[in-house]
């Protein structure tokens, strides 16, 4: 998907669960080799956000259009080039990092000599043996953000994505965001602002 150019135009989406409305009236556009900051305090919504955006939960109202290559794109086609890392979604317990990563490049048909560079890529080379059971914090995310990033998706979204990560893991993270750049549309929910600053537009939920 590295050569593949992503369209993403919201248009007044809200949320609402019950009678409580999370946000309402969010438009933004989005094209590859831009990015987003999502901002906003606790319980605005930018979780809720960034999963609509990914195609896993529906707007109480407005609309999502997406286009890749021009063409328009929805439902698996959509799930096949977007990357996503979020607090809510979790590696599998039993299996190791590299047991982790080999299950998601199998399920995408990606050839396993193309995923090693990751583990460089974000200072886990020396762990992906190691079952999930004994990886601190700091390095389940940065198995998120392989995960997230392992079939070079058109769309990133990444949902506090700096969450546990030490100094060095912050620098290797926008170390990697800085080469995705100019072949992909990135979303980041962040409250950090050294993390929005990696965007070059940004979408306030306050």
């Amino acid at each position: 998907m590295e050569n593949s150019a992503i369209t993403v135009t919201a248009q007044s989406i809200s949320k609402s669960f019950g009678p409580a409305r999370i946000f309402e009236g969010i438009s933004f556009s989005l094209v590859t080799g831009e990015s987003i900051a999502v901002t906003g305090p606790n319980g605005s919504g930018k979780s809720t956000l960034c999963e609509i955006v990914a195609g896993i939960r529906r707007p109480t109202g407005g609309s999502i259009e997406y286009t890749l290559n021009r063409q328009p794109l929805c439902g698996d086609g959509l799930l096949s080039v977007t990357g996503i890392a979020s607090p809510r979604i979790n590696p599998y317990e039993a299996l190791t990092g590299m047991e982790n990563v080999e299950f998601a490049a199998r399920a995408r048909g990606i050839d396993m000599s193309s995923t090693l560079p990751l583990f460089e890529s974000f200072g886990l080379h020396r762990h992906r043996g190691k079952s999930l059971r004994h990886y601190s914090s700091g390095m389940r995310q940065r198995l998120k953000l392989i995960l997230a990033v392992l079939h070079h998706p058109a769309l990133l979204i990444l949902d506090e994505p700096g969450s546990n990560l030490d100094a060095e893991g912050r620098r290797q993270f926008a170390a990697y965001i800085d080469s995705l750049r100019t072949r992909t549309a990135i979303i980041i929910a962040t409250n950090d602002m050294e993390e929005a600053r990696l965007c070059c537009g940004a979408v306030s939920l306050a």
